[in-house]
């Protein structure tokens, strides 16, 4: 028997991805909640075969903050995101975290079947939507960057540099990269002092992070 988790507050979503998968696998499970709380204490004695994870945040560092718990919390499951609209710039930083497929809300049922498929498979995905628009953006950060930013910044300024652009605070970035909160304000200091820029308005110019 599949067992799938799901974790999302809005129960017609919850309703939804049920009705698709039962449509599509035989014998299937299902363990539901509203939270990643409610999740751990309701199913602590349970381990679903893959976990999908329904982000209705507005904000990245939320987003961001909830994948990375319960990734933490389930290292061995595989987990995919499901988030209600497309977040500036967090493909790259949730699978860095671990998660293993990311979709939004738009997607097909075929597209989430592929998913769901795809992680069991020990695979990862990432929903064609944001395959473009994250190689549309490597296109036009090479091209612009190549001999500009990426020259002047280290591989590690260039990293937290963008984890900035982001609107990430230092202590996630700390968090994320295990690093210590004053280590990664040097590092943003320095960025700063290269790049010769007062704020992080400033510094998505001159790094070229697309926000739209």
């Amino acid at each position: 028997m599949l067992t799938i988790g799901l974790i999302d507050n809005i129960l017609i979503t919850r309703l939804g991805l049920s009705i698709l998968l039962n449509d599509h696998y035989k014998d299937i499970k299902f363990l539901e909640a509203n939270t990643i709380q409610e999740f751990g204490i309701v199913h602590k004695k349970q381990k679903p075969d893959v976990i999908v994870l329904g982000n209705n945040f507005t904000a990245n560092e939320k987003c961001l903050d909830a994948a990375r718990l319960l990734k933490n919390q389930h290292p061995d499951i595989p987990l995919v995101v499901y988030d209600k609209q497309l977040m500036d710039n967090l493909t790259v930083s949730y699978f860095r975290i671990g998660i293993n497929g990311y979709l939004l809300r738009q997607n097909t049922d075929k597209e989430i079947v592929n998913c769901i498929q795809a992680v069991l498979n020990q695979k990862r995905f990432l929903c064609p939507v944001l395959t473009e628009q994250f190689l549309n953006s490597l296109s036009e950060t090479h091209v612009e960057n190549h001999y500009t930013t990426k020259n002047i910044l280290t591989p590690r300024e260039t990293e937290i540099a963008n984890y900035l652009g982001q609107g990430m605070k230092i202590t996630h970035i700390s968090n994320m990269l295990g690093r210590k909160p004053s280590t990664i304000s040097s590092i943003k200091h320095n960025i700063y002092k290269k790049l010769n820029v007062q704020n992080v308005i400033q510094l998505r110019e001159a790094f070229m992070v697309t926000l739209s």
